[in-house]
């Protein structure tokens, strides 16, 4: 049974409090308005904009309370919905005012879920698991960190015929309580992430374990196979809905065998009661081992999946886990967002590439490894902000590919970078601008043209994959790639 005690704070609330005006905050205030109208909403954020200060007043029951009476807003508020982004530490004496937004969808929404959290590849995989959702005419619509906020999905399509594909970060499970009661919950990967808010990749870990909480058994909880001895420890391992999934590499890759050796035996060593499905790379198919039984193949993707296999492994599990016929379904034609190692354009024998939205260290690795499959070098834009995390200690993973790769640190931490590159024996320089960074890297390309008998010229790639956060000199990712995208159109234009 549900807990109502969220609803129950607002319902009885004379004022109601939204803490932060980004998107989330003013769909909030329309979410609140419609379903508390005989409440005040006082409003409290950072910098709001003109435009959002005379959105607010078209409300005439919200106020604003200037960032400097943040004390005022705390008090006079009964209860409070702070903005996940809010490290909610800072205000000890308030917590028990604080609901939470997942909270107030996990109690409102009458549809179905499906819910996905991790570090790298989660929206990639969503808009894949939307993708095929639609293609089985489910109505499917992507929302939390991406698509609709959660409160205009419940204002707009709140009814039990559609699916809502959730992505989630830490910050919206970090304080999480009522039952979501997803049809599936899944856990792309855990790597070191947001340190700066969580404090320890434990705490980090936690706030992720969270979605798994108070599932339902007729749920399915989907994991990779590496958190096997993480889920061991907790209740999750008895939950009858609970599998894992893994990549089982070409064995014959030598690459392959150098980065993880044991990993090419893990399918075959897994023993667990729990099904594990897996990609297999040579033949390009999807297969469940399950105790007992030997594995069968699920699917074999069509050839022009564009190497997102993890993705497509995750996104097809939860569909034949959500009981769709998964052999309807069709992986041609389908279009990523944007600033995910797309390629740009190419110039001569130099191909540019924008992996923006690689906000952390290994996204950029994985990133480097694709692009050497296509190139014999690859030229690497690293920088932004390590949000807590030391980034130094895995650029250890760059030097297995020093002959073929060319470092460019750039950002508030461009310093720190370049001086574990060059321990690591790594052609590299640092340039503290993202234009100076750029002319570096077509400059190094022509150096490596000009070294090279034209007769067994490279091709090369130029990766803008920084590996960290934006927010040391761009708004977002998505404005630090076009900031990328206008560099290589200037070059090219002017060539």
């Amino acid at each position: 049974m549900i807990n109502k005690s969220p609803l129950n704070k607002l319902q009885n609330a004379s004022t109601i409090g939204i803490f932060g005006f980004g998107i989330t905050g003013k769909s909030l205030l329309q979410l609140c308005a419609q379903l508390y109208p005989q409440a005040k909403i006082a409003i409290c954020s950072k910098n709001i904009s003109q435009e959002d200060t005379s959105f607010i007043r078209t409300y005439t029951m919200a106020t604003i309370i200037d960032y400097e009476n943040i004390h005022t807003f705390l008090t006079q508020a009964d209860c409070i919905i702070p903005s996940p982004g809010i490290a909610l530490s800072a205000y000890p004496d308030s917590m028990h005012k604080f609901v939470h937004e997942l909270d107030i969808f996990a109690a409102l929404w009458q549809g179905k879920t499906i819910a996905l959290t991790g570090s790298i590849g989660k929206t990639s995989t969503l808009h894949l698991i939307q993708h095929l959702f639609l293609q089985a005419q489910l109505p499917a619509h992507l929302a939390g960190n991406v698509g609709y906020p959660l409160a205009d999905l419940l204002r707009t399509q709140n009814n039990t015929d559609q699916w809502a594909i959730l992505e989630l970060s830490s910050f919206q499970l970090e304080y999480y309580t009522q039952p979501l009661n997803p049809r599936v919950a899944i856990l792309t990967n855990i790597l070191p992430n947001h340190l700066d808010r969580h404090g320890s990749i434990e705490a980090y870990r936690s706030a992720k374990y969270a979605l798994f909480n108070n599932l339902p058994h007729n749920s399915h909880a989907l994991l990779p196979l590496s958190e096997y001895e993480h889920a061991a420890k907790s209740d999750l391992i008895n939950h009858p809905g609970l599998a894992f999934f893994t990549m089982q590499q070409d064995s014959l890759r030598q690459d392959a065998m150098q980065q993880d050796p044991i990993k090419q035996d893990a399918i075959k060593q897994y023993t667990g009661s729990a099904p594990l499905f897996y990609f297999d790379t040579p033949t390009n198919t999807i297969l469940l081992k399950t105790k007992n039984n030997a594995p069968r193949i699920l699917y074999t993707l069509d050839e022009h999946y564009d190497s997102f296999a993890e993705n497509w492994l995750i996104a097809l599990t939860t569909c034949y886990l959500s009981g769709i016929d998964i052999h309807t379904l069709s992986t041609s034609n389908t279009t990523l967002p944007g600033h995910r190692c797309d390629k740009v354009a190419q110039s001569g024998n130099v191909t540019f590439y924008n992996d923006s939205k690689s906000t952390i260290i290994q996204a950029s690795y994985a990133a480097i490894k694709k692009t050497l499959s296509q190139h014999a070098y690859t030229i690497v834009l690293i920088g932004g902000t390590g949000k807590g995390v030391d980034r130094r200690e895995f650029l250890a993973d760059f030097a297995k590919h020093r002959d073929n790769l060319y470092v460019i640190c750039f950002g508030i931490e461009h310093e720190l970078l370049f001086n574990e590159c060059q321990r690591l024996g790594l052609d590299t320089c640092q340039r503290e601008k993202l234009a100076d960074a750029f002319a570096c890297a077509t400059q190094q390309a022509k150096k490596i043209t000009t070294s090279i008998p034209a007769k067994s010229m490279p091709s090369i790639a130029i990766l803008f994959s920084p590996g960290g956060a934006s927010f040391d000199q761009f708004a977002n990712y998505q404005e630090r790639g076009n900031a990328f995208i206008a560099l290589v159109k200037q070059y090219i234009t002017a060539q």
